[in-house]
């Protein structure tokens, strides 16, 4: 797992909450030791008995910076948390040491104590205090690593996190490209049928166009969600294309909700559905080949469905690329909250639907 390091803010931190926590101790404890006093029947006042119990805690306030900075430095987690446990019981000593040093030292300075005695009086307080002192290191040092240890994980948690975000989004793009080429190559195929049939001027046409679809969907190659209006203008792009092929009776109907213009629906979705439309026969009839896009908003979901007016899907269909592509993106994008259902009309032709989740920009 990461070890977090410990910052000069951690630091800080560990100096405020160490001096508010110690110090109330401070208090709780000189308190009991005021009320005991009293009701022994003794003359006692509560600075009297609570001063130097208050700088004693105190002092261990203002060493507790130390002792989460070694916890961060000899972390009890790890392949070393052993060795590194037997090395803090050394610096509990060592703490407990120079807390009492202190102590005793300021009761010198302030002249409760004579400085010859100041030796002996460590010594004293270190011989009858050092579980006490071992318990303060130790109560540090348990926060200490419970913290890193919390902050270990919200790092590995995050970057699990960016990783998968990493892979999806890798992924998602890999889908997107998928899509460019594999109408590139199908336009350019028609281009090239005009051509060797001597039509320049639809083959010029043809080629305007083409242009101009590929300007829409390259201006937006850097976005996997677009908004609804703007995947309305690439269809129509699209279809302008294949008009080549197909002759001015290949039309689109749009019956947008006003709303659902901004609703974000990924990027380049409608185009495979339409490709499959073509590809399934619009105007089986003999009349003019018609799609008709309606759009909705239902609560916190967007409902889209393309319809044709085609000769529907036959009893078995095998999915193309672009169909498994729209499936695979939309289960990268809205895991397990989507729905795409392809199937016949009630009045003939096919019909896809897109059940989204309500998104804006």
């Amino acid at each position: 797992m990461d070890r977090p390091t410990t910052s000069s803010r951690d630091l800080l931190r560990a100096l405020l909450v160490g001096l508010g926590a110690f110090v109330a101790v401070g208090l709780v404890e000189t308190t009991q030791i005021a009320v005991s006093i009293t009701q022994a029947g003794k003359p006692t006042s509560w600075w009297s008995v609570g001063s130097y119990n208050l700088i004693y805690w105190s002092l261990a306030g203002l060493l507790t910076p130390l002792v989460a900075w070694l916890a961060g430095l000899l972390p009890l987690t790890g392949e070393r948390r052993w060795r590194h446990g037997a090395v803090h019981v050394v610096l509990a000593a060592a703490f407990g040491m120079l807390h009492i040093s202190l102590y005793i030292g300021i009761r010198v300075l302030v002249g409760e104590l004579p400085a010859e005695k100041l030796g002996a009086a460590i010594f004293k307080t270190a011989t009858g205090n050092m579980d006490r002192e071992a318990l303060i290191y130790g109560v540090i040092l348990a926060v200490a690593t419970a913290r890193d240890y919390y902050r270990g994980l919200r790092i590995q948690e995050r970057r699990q996190a960016e990783l998968r975000a990493s892979l999806s989004e890798a992924r998602l793009e890999s889908l997107k490209m998928q899509l460019q080429p594999h109408f590139l190559f199908n336009a350019m195929h028609g281009v090239s049928t005009l051509i060797k049939r001597g039509d320049g001027s639809q083959a010029h046409d043809a080629l305007l166009r083409l242009s101009d679809f590929l300007r829409l969907t390259l201006e937006d190659t850097d976005h996997h969600e677009v908004p609804l209006q703007r995947e309305c203008e690439i269809l129509e792009a699209y279809l302008h294309v294949q008009q080549v092929r197909y002759g001015d009776d290949l039309t689109l109907e749009c019956r947008l909700d006003p709303e659902c213009r901004t609703a974000l629906v990924p990027h380049l979705v409608l185009q495979p559905l339409a490709e499959n439309s073509l590809r399934h026969g619009l105007g089986a009839d003999g009349g003019p080949g018609r799609l008709v896009l309606e759009a909705r908003r239902d609560g916190d979901r967007l409902r889209v469905v393309l319809a044709d007016n085609g000769r529907g899907l036959p009893d078995q269909i095998a999915e193309g690329r672009g169909l498994a592509n729209v499936r695979a993106r939309l289960a990268h994008l809205h895991p397990d909250d989507h729905r795409c259902d392809l199937r016949n009309g009630e009045g003939g032709g096919a019909v896809v639907i897109l059940d989204l989740p309500w998104r804006t920009p």
